[in-house]
């Protein structure tokens, strides 16, 4: 079990530092120089704590449907199965609006040591809620597991660049990030080629 535990939250470590920069950029933009190490740490422990919670959910879940399904393949089918549809619903959507809410915090004592903390629960939990799935997915790649955990970093951290909007059954995975590729391929590009990358934003 600790080392199940360890090694689930040195995949979440991997996977979600990047998608903390906000998060972390609010705590250091809301405290007191003196205050920001022990507020970054505090808003950690109780980020960790909920995915935490949900490793043990999520090797539970995992070991419940291998014990049902003998053949890896069609086990990796249903977790990716289950990916697909939660990316496109309404909950995912309001999992990634809340992950754009930063909560206010307090400046001074007990007050901003408490704040930290639950910033890091909230956090956590809506950041969990919106990733779970693809999480799920890529931790039952045995032979690409590697590959899987990039692939999925990679659209988290693409996704969660979209603002808010309003939550419906529909394709999310990045709209904002594949808009500055755009720009920045047509401010890199050959004279010829610009107009073209223009034309197809």
């Amino acid at each position: 079990m600790l080392s199940a535990s360890a090694g689930w939250l040195l995949m979440v470590a991997a996977m979600m530092t990047p998608l903390n920069i906000q998060p972390l950029l609010h705590i250091r933009i809301s405290s007191f120089s003196d205050r920001r190490r022990r507020s970054n740490a505090l808003f950690w422990v109780g980020y960790i704590a909920i995915w935490l919670v949900a490793g043990w959910a999520t090797k539970l879940l995992e070991l419940v449907i291998s014990r049902g399904v003998q053949d890896e393949s069609f086990l990796v089918g249903v977790t990716a199965l289950t990916a697909g549809l939660w990316q496109v619903s309404p909950l995912k959507q309001r999992c990634l609006n809340q992950c754009h809410f930063h909560r206010p915090l307090s400046a001074f004592g007990l007050a901003a040591d408490m704040d930290a903390l639950r910033f890091g629960l909230d956090h956590g939990f809506w950041c969990m809620g919106s990733c779970w799935a693809l999480m799920l997915f890529a931790d039952s790649l045995s032979q690409w597991h590697i590959e899987g955990m990039a692939l999925v970093a990679l659209l988290m951290y693409c996704e969660r660049m979209d603002p808010p909007t309003t939550p419906g059954w529909k394709l999310r995975g990045g709209r904002t990030a594949a808009l500055r590729l755009r720009r920045t391929a047509c401010l890199n590009a050959p004279g010829w080629l610009a107009p073209l990358l223009k034309r197809s934003q």
